[in-house]
């Protein structure tokens, strides 16, 4: 009986090695195998936990509706995915099938390791759970020009005054063109906006000062495609007073004059949803209500977004950077929140072909089995 006790406490040992090998320095091994990026450009993802199990994974842009990065197949709670990293983006993990991140994370060229828990919702940078991404940056002999990104909002600059982070972005460029590769990740980490606040033909004349090396860096050119997006996105919606965002056929997301009455009581099922840009449990749901209204078109449903307390550029941005497949309403007096009685974020409401109540407040984790009941 004790060789047998003997035995199966090495096996266990054994098998605890192949389980969560050991990786030292900056390479990760696979077997035998160190790992090492083939090129400059090229990001190899190694994540290890228990929650990863014996099948499919999928790694995706969350900046480019979701595109396909790469995929592999988790073995002994490890996942190893090589991908082109040549711009940087926020990625995101999946199970291959299945429309709810397992995580995000920044993707730039080099290694990164994620271990131990997973934890959706939240944004690991350099392998490391973050809150919330700080930069510090500080050009020779300039002190003023130190500054931290509390929060996509607020930017705290050393001498002790409050800035918006696009003023500060200008002079920041003007001073120091090279940094623009730090502003860049701070663009992405913020999902590529920062709420309300909107970038001025200052920072594009800021731009023109970047050296032509600069700009030819695909990171720089995605930049300055963003930033010209927004401005011009914030002098159409000042140029007409738009009362929906409706989406194209290729997921880009143009301003209309349509109103709630265009959709509700016109003989489909719609299902509202509450949102706004700000809201993260709103942009975290995004994912699973696009896949109800996929497979419930058919059978009459129609999802439309009520956009609340945003600045509609920001709902644009949002829109598509989330792969939302459905029209919003801007709600810009809160009229239709009140008329539901919303008070908090995300609400999501089922009516009638007829206009009427038939489920309300829908917990979203019930969502699909809630339409289902209701619709069939």
């Amino acid at each position: 009986m004790k060789s047998i006790h003997n035995l199966l406490l090495l096996t266990a040992v054994v098998s605890s090695l192949f389980l969560f090998p050991a990786c030292s320095g900056e390479d990760a091994t696979s077997g035998n195998e160190t790992l090492v990026p083939a090129d400059d450009n090229e990001c190899i993802v190694v994540i290890e936990s228990e929650k990863l199990k014996s099948r499919n994974y999928v790694i995706s842009d969350l900046l480019d509706n979701f595109k396909t990065l790469g995929s592999s197949r988790a073995r002994h709670h490890r996942l190893v995915i090589r991908i082109d990293a040549t711009v940087p983006t926020i990625a995101q993990l999946y199970k291959k099938g299945e429309h709810s991140p397992l995580t995000e994370f920044l993707l730039e060229p080099g290694m990164i390791r994620i271990t131990g828990r997973v934890i959706p919702g939240k944004m690991y940078v350099n392998g490391k759970l973050e809150s919330r991404y700080v930069i510090q940056y500080k050009a020779e002999g300039t002190p003023s020009n130190e500054f931290r990104l509390k929060n996509p909002i607020d930017m705290e600059v050393s001498d002790g005054k409050l800035n918006y982070p696009w003023a500060s972005m200008d002079s920041l460029l003007r001073n120091d063109p090279s940094a623009v590769t730090d502003i860049y990740k701070v663009f992405m980490l913020n999902r590529c906006r920062l709420e309300g606040h909107t970038p001025s033909t200052e920072m594009l004349d800021a731009f023109r000062s970047i050296s032509q090396a600069q700009m030819a860096k695909p990171a720089v050119a995605k930049l300055l495609g963003i930033v010209e997006k927004r401005v011009r996105m914030d002098e159409i919606f000042k140029e007409n007073d738009y009362s929906s965002l409706e989406v194209r056929d290729d997921g880009s997301v143009v301003p209309g004059m349509r109103t709630f009455e265009d959709y509700a009581g016109k003989g489909s099922y719609v299902l509202l949803d509450f949102w706004g840009s700000w809201c993260g449990i709103c942009r975290a749901i995004t994912p699973d209500i696009v896949a109800v209204h996929n497979d419930f078109k058919e059978k009459g449903l129609i999802v439309l977004g009520i956009n609340e307390r945003d600045m509609p550029a920001d709902a644009v941005f949002c829109m598509e950077d989330e792969g939302m497949d459905y029209d919003s309403i801007i709600d810009k007096d809160g009229s239709i929140a009140a008329r539901f009685g919303v008070e908090s974020y995300p609400t999501l409401i089922l009516i009638d072909p007829e206009g009427n109540i038939i489920a309300d407040r829908i917990d979203y984790a019930h969502l699909r089995s809630t339409v289902q009941s209701k619709i069939n």
